[in-house]
């Protein structure tokens, strides 16, 4: 039991240092050497440095969209806080500098189903925010005010907007109808 902890716990050191390497969280992500037979990650994703930031808090910072797109593909909390009060999409805004690398890692977090209605520290929303700081970025605006679905989102949207249009109100029971009459096929 305690060689389990202290490998969980070296692998946990190893995540949050490889944040900090362009690549090396996505290649940690691809070796078995990680995961178990059931290929789940031996390490927590979402274990914290001591300022509260997690593997993606760092992959973001450095500016990494491969790595934050291989974090994104496992149980990672998108929308956990640091000490700071800032959540990943957060961290992106306000410390990518680059334009096209912010607005990549933008789009895979929200894409991920990060929430981006979420209060930054400072009172004003990610889309408030990227409109105060990059009055241009037009594709940024969107992205944040319509963030892209998921495959499997839209599927799962498409199939509630099936099931709504395959039943309307006159195939219920009206449960105030008096006992005799309705609208049944059946005969008496």
């Amino acid at each position: 039991m305690a060689e389990t902890e202290d490998t969980r716990a070296t692998i946990n050191r190893l995540l949050l240092v490889n944040a900090l390497t362009e690549g090396a969280l996505e290649e940690m992500m691809d070796n078995p050497e990680y995961f178990d037979d059931d290929d789940e990650f031996l390490g927590d994703l979402n274990c914290t440095d001591a300022l509260g930031n997690t593997a993606l808090h760092l992959a973001v910072r450095q500016g990494h969209p491969a790595d934050v797109a291989a974090l994104c593909a496992g149980p990672v909390d998108l929308d956990i806080h640091n000490k700071s009060g800032d959540t990943p999409l957060h961290v992106a805004l306000k410390e990518i500098e680059d334009t096209g690398k912010r607005f990549e890692i933008v789009k895979e977090l929200l894409s991920c189903g990060a929430e981006h209605k979420q209060i930054m520290p400072g009172g004003l929303t990610p889309l408030e925010y990227a409109k105060s700081r990059f009055p241009s970025d037009r594709d940024l605006h969107e992205i944040i005010a319509e963030p892209p679905h998921s495959d499997e989102e839209e599927d799962e949207l498409q199939s509630e907007q099936r099931r709504k249009q395959v039943y309307d109100s006159s195939d219920f029971a009206d449960d105030d109808e008096v006992a005799g009459e309705g609208s049944s096929s059946e005969t008496e």
